[in-house]
Order: C-alpha cells, then sequence, then structure tokens
C-alpha cells in the first residue's frame, strides 16, 4: 500500500503540471506552519503574521538562493528517483533485454564498431554501404518503440543516437564518391589544412561514438544481466 502510493506520489512529481501544483502547495503549508509558529510564540493572531509575511521586503539576491535551492532539490531529487526507484517486471525486463540485444547485435555490430574504433571513416576511403548504419540508427531514434523502461538506460541510449546523429553531420561536405566505384571518403586532392580539418572533424565523433556505445553496453550488461 505505502509503496504503491509512493511511486504514485513520484509520478504525480515527474508530470510538468503535477510538480508545479505539488511544489505550490508545499509552499502554502511551510508560510501557514510558519505564521502560526510564529503568531503563538509573539503573542498576536495569525493574520497579523501573515500580512506582515506577504508585505515584508526580501532582498533579490535572497529571493535567488531560495529558486536555486529549491531547483537542486528538485533535480536531485528527481535524478535518484528515476535511476533507484524504477523496478522491472517479468515483461518489461524481457523487452528490455530484446532491445538492447537488437542494439548490439543487429543495428550496432561488432564490425561497425571497430570501424569507428578505428577511425575507417576518417582516414580511409571504404565501401559507402559500411555508414548506412547511422542513417538506420537516426531513423530508429524517432520510432517510439525505440524505448527502454529502464531510465537510465534509455537516457545512455539517447546519449548514444545523438552522438551517432553527430557523427553524421560530421561527414556531410567531408566525405565524396571515391575509387573504386561504390566507395567514399575524404578526398585526397584537398589542401592539406582543409583534408586535415575533415579528419578531426569526423574523428572526433567517431570516438564519441564509441564512447556512448560502451558506455550504453555497460549500464545494459549490469541492470539487464545480459
Amino acid at each position: 500500500m505505502l509503496k504503491t502510493l509512493k511511486v504514485k506520489l513520484i509520478n504525480y512529481w515527474k508530470d510538468p503540471v503535477w510538480s508545479k501544483i505539488i511544489a505550490a502547495i508545499i509552499i502554502s503549508i511551510i508560510t501557514i506552519i510558519y505564521n502560526l509558529v510564529k503568531s503563538y510564540f509573539s503573542d498576536t493572531d495569525f493574520l497579523t503574521e501573515f500580512n506582515k509575511f506577504w508585505n515584508l521586503q526580501i532582498r533579490l539576491w535572497l529571493i535567488f538562493l531560495i529558486l536555486l535551492i529549491i531547483y537542486s532539490i528538485y533535480f536531485l531529487f528527481n535524478s535518484k528517483s528515476n535511476s533507484i526507484n524504477f523496478i522491472y517486471d517479468n515483461e518489461t525486463l524481457q523487452m528490455d533485454r530484446n532491445l538492447f540485444n537488437r542494439i548490439r547485435n543487429e543495428l550496432f555490430t561488432s564490425e561497425t564498431f571497430y570501424n569507428l574504433k578505428e577511425h575507417i571513416f576518417s582516414s580511409h576511403s571504404f565501401d559507402g554501404e559500411k555508414i548506412n548504419f547511422a542513417y538506420l540508427i537516426t531513423v530508429e531514434g524517432k520510432n517510439p518503440e525505440f524505448e527502454f523502461f529502464h531510465p537510465e538506460l534509455e537516457n545512455a541510449k539517447k546519449e548514444w543516437v545523438k552522438s551517432i546523429h553527430e557523427f553524421e553531420s560530421s561527414t556531410l561536405g567531408n566525405l565524396f564518391s571515391a575509387v573504386p566505384i561504390g566507395y567514399i571518403g575524404i578526398p585526397r586532392e584537398w589542401d592539406y589544412e582543409r583534408f586535415h580539418k575533415a579528419v578531426h572533424t569526423i574523428s572526433v565523433e567517431e570516438k564519441n561514438v564509441c564512447e556512448k556505445f560502451e558506455t550504453l553496453i555497460r549500464k545494459g550488461r549490469r541492470i539487464l544481466k545480459v
């Protein structure tokens, strides 16, 4: 019973509308309690203290500090609740395992990971089909079914998909048809500065994709036990 109530409260708090309503209620309750206590110890009535409170002059820096504290508490509460309070059932666990295995076995193979790790796309001419993974995963990332139930895994997956999109963007204007037919690469006839700028731009994103993928794999193995 208490566990169910706790989950409901967390879901309400995570909702952008309900979180504001709850925050307003909490602030109102604290304000009322404060004025009741103040009126009791000051030997005055509640309305007098309530009016004093709302007519109190507060320095701007103090308002900023209060808002900063509230935001920090809100951020910490959300980040912890997202990662700690999630509990799998048998069905959602299996669905996340299926998606995880599909990502690492079908969408992003060990060959693709090797090509990125060894900077094949920034240092060599290569078969154009090897880079098709970037377009396919970017499109798949927009599919609402391409989503983990576990918040920590979903965040890692989003970061990985974003890195692939950035890699794909880095190749635009830097990769062109090469010999033999069907191959693409950075044109070797470019001047030194332009050529090495293109190599650096793509290689940075290749590294980024690998790092984000390794993070996703580590989290997936730890959480899903596969």
